[in-house]
């Protein structure tokens, strides 16, 4: 800019002198982004948009759609051209525009921000008791960005489809044929994307069948009397329930019966009881 001004040409010689001028007009020059980049971030981290650019004095905008770009506690925007996104999320993705202007003219160039998500996996149940023999099945589903495709460890190693043992349809849910006493213990589904891995858990229990017993097989007892009766459980996994019936019918709590877990008592014996 300093070079803006007049010039004189002059020729000096014997047979005379003459002179010539010309005017000099200077201005800036159209600016240039050096370098523009796409990014790919995480949803929650921090995200950078760089906008580089030679020119000097030059000024530094950037505008999501047609909306400025300011300093907010969401966003920072750096001498360089730097625009800096603080938690990023699925909002913050799309296109990015810099522009560069100066008193020479003005640049502009879109890059691209893209917020990827870590995968969501949900299993059900969570918990669940199989008999031997007897298939049993748990479905994964995962959700993400880029999608995640779900795999399934039974103790800490992947579970391969087998013709007569595992089976993985084409949602992912798990089908364990044949199980046995063996096949007891913690199946986990977990799904990785570029955002990370995450992990889901089954347990599955063998089932046992239930061993009950009385504590009396037979009770002499007269009118007004009070008397319990008790079932116990010797074993069995889940926890059975325990149900008593008297001449084919379900004996339920009321005023004068009272049914707990494996205990039956009798407050007062009223005259149907002897029907």
């Amino acid at each position: 800019l300093q070079d803006r001004g007049e010039y004189q040409c002059i020729v000096v010689s014997p047979a005379g002198n003459s002179t010539a001028s010309t005017f000099v007009e200077t201005r800036e020059p159209v600016p240039e982004i050096t370098s523009t980049r796409n990014e790919t971030v995480a949803r929650g981290n921090l995200a950078f948009l760089h906008c580089r650019t030679q020119t000097l004095h030059a000024t530094i905008q950037w505008l999501k759609g047609s909306t400025v770009v300011s300093n907010t506690a969401k966003t920072r925007l750096f001498p360089n051209g730097t625009l800096m996104i603080y938690d990023v999320n699925m909002q913050d993705s799309g296109a990015y525009r810099c522009r560069v202007q100066t008193s020479g003219g003005r640049a502009e160039a879109v890059m691209y921000l893209r917020v990827i998500e870590p995968p969501n996996v949900f299993v059900s149940p969570q918990s669940l008791y199989f008999v031997r023999g007897q298939p049993f099945n748990v479905s994964c589903t995962v959700a993400g960005d880029p999608p995640p495709e779900p795999q399934w460890f039974f103790k800490g190693r992947r579970i391969v489809p087998q013709q007569h043992k595992y089976y993985i349809t084409y949602k992912y849910d798990l089908i364990v044929q044949r199980p046995t006493d063996a096949d007891a213990g913690v199946y986990e589904c977990r799904a990785s994307n570029a955002a990370g891995t995450q992990t889901a858990s089954v347990t599955a229990h063998s089932a046992t069948s239930p061993k009950i017993r009385v504590t009396r097989d037979r009770q002499m007892i007269g009118r007004g009397d009070r008397v319990v009766l008790e079932c116990i459980i010797e074993h069995g996994t889940p926890k059975p329930k325990v149900t008593w019936f008297r001449g084919g019918r379900e004996v339920l709590s009321h005023r004068y019966i009272t049914v707990d877990e494996g205990q039956l008592t009798i407050q007062v014996l009223v005259h149907w009881f002897f029907h």
